[in-house]
């Protein structure tokens, strides 16, 4: 384990408040420590985070999740609770799965999509999910940054995704900043999730993490 870097202090804030993005992403941390090898059950224990997570009236919630979780609540499987959405709420837990399963792109994509469609069933949000998972598998795997864009493309998504990855793929070329790339793809909290997923994407290959852990150290860390 490289020196210098501790989970427990990097998540520490004297405000003690966090998003509903970190919330998300330590619920499907703890699902992946109970049941790292099985999908189904890695969904199920999700599935009980979220339904519990609801109960403190959580600020901001989506309104897909919202209907996801009350579907849970109202006795729906969770692999029969999910509604018909292309939100961010799949896309803003999944960076952690990419984490996890850096080595194994079957399994990465398994559980990106038990993640998913635990609450939204619409293909989109399960190509934006995979990008972040896989952005950042990439990071972990220090994989070359030429590589990224073609990958991502690969996912899916039709011809929307692919004009999109494009970009993506100039952008790092040419080696934009982060805010030239948002304007470029047309980036906003109300924008569609395919146009807010690169945007992060851009983020990760470029972010400065001289001491952070990789590969199977995240699951040292996170144990």
């Amino acid at each position: 384990m490289p020196s210098g870097w501790n989970l427990e202090a990097s998540l520490r804030s004297r405000s003690r408040h966090v998003s509903d993005d970190t919330e998300h992403t330590f619920f499907v941390a703890q699902a992946l420590l109970a049941h790292p090898n099985d999908p189904v059950a890695f969904q199920r224990c999700l599935a009980w985070k979220l339904r519990f997570w609801l109960l403190g009236v959580p600020a901001g919630i989506g309104l897909a999740t919202l209907r996801a979780i009350l579907k849970l609540w109202l006795g729906f499987r969770p692999t029969r609770g999910g509604v018909f959405s292309a939100g961010n709420g799949p896309a803003m837990r999944s960076g952690i799965i990419g984490a996890y399963f850096f080595d194994d792109p079957i399994r990465r994509k398994e559980f990106v999509s038990a993640a998913t469609r635990l609450t939204h069933t619409d293909p989109k949000a399960e190509v934006a999910a995979l990008a972040v998972a896989e952005s950042a598998a990439s990071v972990l795997g220090q994989e070359p940054l030429k590589e990224l864009a073609p990958k991502l493309s690969g996912l899916g998504g039709g011809e929307e995704w692919s004009v999109i990855c494009r970009r993506l793929e100039q952008g790092l070329a040419e080696g934009r900043s982060v805010f030239a790339f948002a304007d470029a793809v047309g980036f906003g909290m109300a924008s569609p999730v395919m146009h807010i997923t690169p945007s992060p994407s851009r983020c990760m290959p470029v972010c400065d993490l001289p001491t952070f852990p990789r590969g199977p150290d995240i699951s040292a860390e996170l144990r």
